[in-house]
C-alpha cells in the first residue's frame, strides 16, 4: 500500500536559551505497523554570519508526552537543539534537513523542512521579538524578488505586506530577514498550511470588512500561525471584533488609532512606529 506525506507542522515545544525542543508532525495518508519516519535538522545557517552546522536527529516522543491531536493519520517526532540560535530580521538563523517516510523497509518519500526558532508577543506596549522590543519599518510588495528584498533590507525595512499565497516570497523572507504580514482580501481565503515553520510570518492583514465574514474555523487557522489584524483608514463607526490582535494604518494616524485600545502597526514608507 502506497503512502505519502500530506503536510508537515513544526511546533516549538520548548524555547529557552539552554535548549529548544521542536515537534515535527507529519500528516500521512495512513499509518501501518511498518510506517517509519526518519530525519534530522541541521544548522544553524545564516547568510550574514559564518556558522558551524550540527545535525540533530528526529526521535520519538517520550512515553510521558502525548502527541497533539490530529484529524487524520499522523506521526509526531521531536528534535532537541542545545543552545539554539534564534531567528530575527537582523540575524535570520535557520535549521533545515531531510525527512523520510518509510514503508516495509523501503523509502517512499523524502522532503526537506526548514525552521526558524523565535518567540513573539504583541500588546499595546509594542512588539517583542525573542524578548526584545522591535521597531518596524514596512513596505508593501507584490512579488518581493530577491534583489528587491535585499535592496529594501539595505534601506532599513524589516516588514513586508504581501499577497497571502506566494510561498516563495515567504521563503525568501525567512532567508533574507523580513517579517511578513499576508494580505487577506476575501473571506474565503484560507491560511496556507505551508506557512507552518516560517519564522517570517508575523501574521495576517485583513481588509476592514473581511475579518467579520471569516468563519470561526478559518479564524483559528490564521491565529494559530500569527497575529490577525485589520487595516483602517479612519476610526470605525462600530466596535471592532474582540478577537483581533492589532490594527494597521498610515503612520500619521497611529495616535488616533491608539484610541481603539489595540496595538497599532504603522504601514508605508514613513512607518517607523515602535511596536
Amino acid at each position: 500500500m502506497s503512502n505519502r506525506i500530506r503536510r508537515v507542522e513544526l511546533m516549538d515545544k520548548t524555547l529557552v536559551p539552554a535548549e529548544a525542543e521542536v515537534w515535527v508532525m507529519l500528516h500521512l495518508d495512513h499509518l501501518t505497523p511498518t510506517t517509519e519516519v526518519r530525519g534530522r535538522l541541521m544548522g544553524p545557517t545564516c547568510r550574514y554570519a559564518s556558522t558551524v552546522e550540527v545535525a540533530y536527529a528526529l526521535r520519538p516522543l517520550p512515553k510521558s508526552q502525548k502527541p497533539p491531536a490530529s484529524e487524520g493519520p499522523a506521526r509526531t517526532l521531536r528534535v532537541v537543539i542545545p543552545e539554539p540560535s534564534l531567528w530575527d530580521p537582523i540575524s535570520p538563523f535557520l535549521y533545515h534537513g531531510p525527512v523520510e517516510l518509510w514503508e516495509d523497509g523501503t523509502r517512499v518519500e523524502q522532503i526537506t523542512i526548514r525552521h526558524g526558532l523565535c518567540s513573539k508577543t504583541l500588546n499595546t506596549h509594542g512588539l517583542r521579538w525573542n524578548g526584545r522590543p522591535l521597531t518596524l519599518r514596512s513596505r508593501d510588495v507584490l512579488t518581493g524578488s530577491e534583489d528587491e528584498m535585499l535592496a529594501l533590507r539595505a534601506a532599513g525595512y524589516n516588514l513586508l505586506t504581501a499577497p497571502l499565497g506566494d510561498m516563495e516570497l515567504w521563503e525568501r523572507a525567512d532567508r533574507i530577514g523580513f517579517l511578513v504580514l499576508g494580505r487577506v482580501r476575501t473571506p474565503d481565503e484560507a491560511v496556507p498550511a505551508e506557512l507552518t515553520g516560517h519564522p517570517s510570518c508575523l501574521g495576517f492583514l485583513f481588509d476592514a470588512d473581511v475579518w467579520s465574514q471569516v468563519d470561526r474555523s478559518q479564524r483559528k487557522g490564521f491565529k494559530s500561525r500569527g497575529f490577525s489584524g485589520v487595516e483602517l483608514h479612519a476610526l470605525p463607526m462600530e466596535s471592532l471584533p474582540a478577537d483581533l490582535d492589532f490594527v494597521a494604518c498610515d503612520a500619521e494616524r497611529c495616535e488616533e488609532m491608539s484610541e481603539l485600545g489595540l496595538p497599532v502597526i504603522a504601514l508605508g514608507d514613513a512607518a517607523e512606529k515602535r511596536l
